[in-house]
């Protein structure tokens, strides 16, 4: 039964975070840079890996459920550049192409990394490097509407983690760390992608970010 919440809390985090990806496809709501796209849609396609895993795998042994961790895991290497990309757009970069190719090339090593050593570890990792990042560009344009709201989220996103990985759970042996993480991160992404969505609603002004210190 536990799986099975956890498997249903992925989810909606999926359906929420796809309907966040698709707000930044949209012409008018393209911000200056492409890491909420990249962010949302790998997270939405990491916690629909991972429900399905939850649900139908986690018991099994074979290639199919190492296969679909992969891609679980892989994803969650997808949302952690996207913060990263966020960061560091925040933080003045401006070759867009070679910033690309570096994250693409760098994502590449990771999927490697996480086919040959299965542990979250590598996923853990990746996410505290684009976490840092981000965070790092959102304190230096901390006065642009938006940046305190998705520094909430993130916080308490980090909260949430820290929660998962001490095993705290709303409901032991029903409802457990995994779905309790899960149902933590909801507000989370909510205050990331308002904020994000405030920092969008400047991209009509872009001086305004070569302006500040």
């Amino acid at each position: 039964m536990a799986e099975l919440f956890t498997a249903i809390t992925d989810f909606i985090l999926a359906a929420l975070c796809a309907l966040f990806a698709r707000a930044f496809t949209r012409d008018d709501e393209r911000w200056i840079f492409r890491g909420p796209l990249v962010l949302f849609a790998g997270f939405a396609l990491a916690a629909f890996a991972g429900g399905i895993w939850h649900e139908f795998f986690s018991a099994r042994q074979d290639l199919a459920q190492a296969l679909v961790w992969w891609l679980s895991m892989s994803f969650t290497g997808v949302t952690a550049a996207g913060l990263a990309l966020v960061g560091l757009e925040l933080l003045g970069a401006s070759r867009v192409r070679l910033t690309t190719i570096l994250i693409v090339a760098l994502l590449a090593v990771y999927a490697v990394l996480a086919w040959s050593d299965p542990r979250f570890l590598i996923a853990l990792v990746a996410t505290i490097v684009g976490t840092l990042l981000c965070i790092a560009g959102l304190v230096r344009r901390i006065r642009v509407p938006g940046s305190s709201l998705v520094l909430a989220g993130l916080g308490i996103s980090i909260i949430a983690a820290f929660a998962q990985q001490r095993g705290v759970a709303l409901y032991p042996g029903r409802f457990d760390h995994n779905a309790t993480y899960h149902l933590l991160l909801l507000p989370a992404l909510w205050l990331i992608y308002t904020g994000l969505r405030r920092l969008a609603a400047e991209r009509s002004t872009p001086q305004r970010y070569q302006a500040m210190p």
